[in-house]
């Protein structure tokens, strides 16, 4: 069990790579594991992004670090620090407690109609935070019912009529559809 230590722009950080319990996620283009601030011991959540993501496009990668450090909405999880190292790309996630949407629907507690109003102020929260990211002119890319994080602390009393939900994957942000140009053309041809 041999600790990993990242220094960033911000702080330092620790995680077990080795380890399967810190292990959260791994996909083809990502690895996502929880850490800590080395010095504050705050979870973190370092999010292993594969240069494969970006190809040889140096333009896609530069609005990628252009999103992922200017883009700062209550709605999205934070990105709090960057790190190169030795052809690896960490993202430092802020830390957030909670459950997916995925496991909220598929939970049979929650299947009563009583409990519409609490997914629908999910939705709501979600559609804020869209509706933002529009107004950039970009599109999130990923949103599915996993990638949608409900916080919670099971320890403490839930409210149920004002959750509070963040949208992860925040490096699946595009450009809008607007920019791309296969929908230009078409968009050209009904006008």
């Amino acid at each position: 069990m041999t600790p990993r230590i990242l220094e960033g722009d911000n702080a330092k950080y620790i995680f077990f790579p080795e380890e399967a319990d810190t292990i959260l996620n791994r996909t083809a283009y990502a690895t996502v594991y929880v850490g800590a601030n080395a010095d504050t011991k705050e979870k973190v959540i370092l999010k292993k992004v594969s240069p494969a993501l970006f190809g040889n496009d140096s333009q896609r990668f530069k609005f990628f670090a252009t999103v992922c450090t200017e883009v700062k909405l209550d709605g999205l999880v934070g990105i709090c620090d960057m790190i190169f190292d030795e052809g690896d790309i960490y993202l430092v996630c802020e830390y957030v407690s909670g459950r997916t949407l995925k496991e909220l629907i598929y939970d049979p507690k929650f299947m009563d109609y009583r409990n519409d109003i609490f997914f629908l102020r999910i939705i709501s929260n979600c559609l804020e935070t869209l509706s933002f990211i529009h107004k950039l002119k970009l599109c999130h890319g990923n949103l599915r019912p996993e990638n949608i994080i409900v916080q919670w602390d099971e320890c403490e009393e839930f409210d149920f009529l004002h959750p509070t939900a963040k949208i992860l994957s925040i490096e699946s942000i595009k450009l809008g559809f607007k920019n791309m140009p296969l929908i230009r053309k078409v968009d050209s041809l009904y006008q």
